[in-house]
């Protein structure tokens, strides 16, 4: 699985968990470079935190964009 698919999958549902967010970083680190797709994809998802489309769920099970 390319790193595109695999961030689809991730935010498919609108939120990330810090499982996802793991397996996201164990991709993205796997070679120790960060080229110009993986790049488009960390862009992306900060991007879609940043818009509030994607939420963020904390290890005590509550979003970022709780007010």
């Amino acid at each position: 699985m390319n790193i595109k698919e695999l961030t689809d999958r991730i935010v498919e549902d609108g939120v990330l968990t810090q499982e996802e967010y793991r397996m996201f970083m164990d991709h993205v680190d796997a070679d120790g470079l960060i080229d110009a797709a993986e790049e488009a994809q960390i862009k992306r998802i900060l991007r879609m935190i940043q818009h509030r489309e994607l939420s963020v769920i904390t290890p005590e099970g509550s979003t970022l964009q709780d007010d």
